[in-house]
């Protein structure tokens, strides 16, 4: 999909408590649809009609779509807005005609939308949004094709990370990202929810002081093994590593900091030697496919004389590339790093890897201990509340790391989890891996 949008401001009264704002938006899109066989889907499989007619082949269609919205803002006080948004979706009413025949598509939908904001902190903001679809139209389908008016419905978090770099969590049946497709719901599935997250980033506005790590700071940033650390790299700061395992594992990564408090991540590898082996395992982690994330890091908490620790958060996405699967999931993990004395630190991780066949979740903890001036000893625990991948999800590791040089790290592990990276943090093993994390800072 790709498009523009334009917003003007037509009226407002005052500022702070009690002021409101109207504005009137509008979009252009082009949307792209597609159905049917094609593509990963052979066409000589049975069962794989498209959802618009009757010829068995693929249907693919370029729209132009549209909307026009006049959202009014009324600042109650000073920490609720709350929005009022009425406002018309152009899209198509079929699909298909010159491709086998018309079939039943959205149509234009008008729309009222009622939302409120609830600012926590200086950093942290509450939300939450209705769209009730009035018609003509209709904006989802169910399982069986039948459309219907839909509610779309959300609420979630947002995080003003720094004035650099923003985000934004939320839980959703809403699936559009656009001003024109926001009213739809989940194709099939209307009702069912998901979760949503979103990254903005303005390279032109400020960033967070520079952290001013010690040395001995600056050896945690460089990460962890399977139970990661809280502090981010500098701003400007690129990463790379390099792992391998005795069971056959082999992944590659790096990162590269945009801000003193975001990190962009990118790993890629196989998964080998995984046991016990399942239908949960066999789909996300399959024996030698290439499994790709991307994700970030942010850190959200420096610090102080209250709390002496350091927080962030870290969300990649991904897939198993494998043909058989093409399956993904959502990771999230939660990372606290505490430094009890100059030599030892303590991390505490919360985790969640979310995907359609299945929920993990656990809690991570790891502690480094400083031994002499080039080596840190790096025990690790997964405690795993919801095992999806055997009879024993908990799983632990001992490392040594060598600190060759300020940037470059040695680590030699044994450990019995499935993986150093994202769901294989979750994952238990009946077998013990011996393996190395080579890691480069520049």
């Amino acid at each position: 999909m790709y498009g523009g949008s334009l917003r003007a401001r037509l009226a407002g009264q005052g500022e702070g408590a009690g002021s409101w704002q109207l504005a009137a938006e509008g979009a252009l899109e082009l949307f792209s649809v597609g159905s049917g066989c094609g593509g990963t889907v052979s066409c000589d499989d049975a069962g794989t009609p498209n959802i618009f007619n009757a010829s068995g082949q693929d249907v693919f269609t370029r729209n132009w779509v549209g909307a026009l919205s006049l959202p009014l803002a009324w600042q109650a006080n000073r920490n609720l807005q709350l929005s009022l948004v009425p406002a018309v979706s152009f899209l198509p009413g079929s699909q298909g005609e010159d491709q086998g025949g018309a079939g039943d598509f959205y149509g234009t939908n008008i729309s009222l939308g009622f939302g409120a904001n609830y600012r926590l902190g200086n950093q942290v903001e509450l939300f939450g949004s209705a769209m009730l679809p009035l018609g003509p139209g209709n904006n989802g389908f169910d399982a069986d094709l039948v459309y219907s008016r839909v509610p779309i419905l959300s609420a979630g978090v947002s995080i003003a990370v720094n004035p650099r770099i923003g985000l934004e969590g939320s839980i959703t049946n809403g699936f559009g990202l656009s001003p024109a497709t926001a009213i739809l719901a989940l194709p099939s599935a209307p009702n069912e929810p998901m979760l949503s997250a979103r990254f903005t980033y303005n390279p032109g506005a400020a960033d967070s002081p520079s952290p001013r790590y010690t040395a001995r700071q600056a050896s945690l940033a460089l990460g962890g093994l399977s139970v990661n650390t809280a502090l981010t790299p500098a701003s400007g700061t690129s990463q790379l590593w390099l792992n391998g395992d005795s069971l056959g594992n082999l992944f590659a990564g790096g990162g590269y900091s945009v801000s003193n408090d975001f990190q962009f991540q990118l790993a890629a590898g196989v998964f080998n030697g995984i046991e016990p082996r399942n239908s949960y395992v066999n789909t996300y982690a399959g024996n030698g496919d290439l499994n790709l994330r991307f994700g970030g890091k942010a850190m959200v908490y420096r610090p102080s004389k209250e709390l002496p620790i350091w927080a962030a958060g870290r969300i990649s996405l991904g897939r198993n590339e494998d043909e058989s699967s093409k399956q993904g999931y959502l990771f999230f993990e939660s990372m606290n790093t505490w430094e009890a004395s100059p030599k030892l630190a303590f991390h505490l991780n919360p985790k969640v890897a979310w995907s359609g066949g299945g929920t993990s979740w656990g809690v991570g903890l790891a502690a480094n201990l400083q031994l002499g001036e080039r080596f840190q000893l790096i025990p690790e625990l997964n405690v795993i509340a919801t095992d999806l991948g055997g009879d024993n999800g908990s799983n632990g590791s001992l490392a040594l790391r060598w600190l060759a040089s300020p940037s470059t790290i040695l680590d030699l592990y044994v450990s019995n989890a499935a993986g150093l990276v994202d769901l294989g943090q979750l994952l238990g093993n009946d077998q013990v891996r011996v393996g190395a994390r080579l890691g480069f800072s520049f």
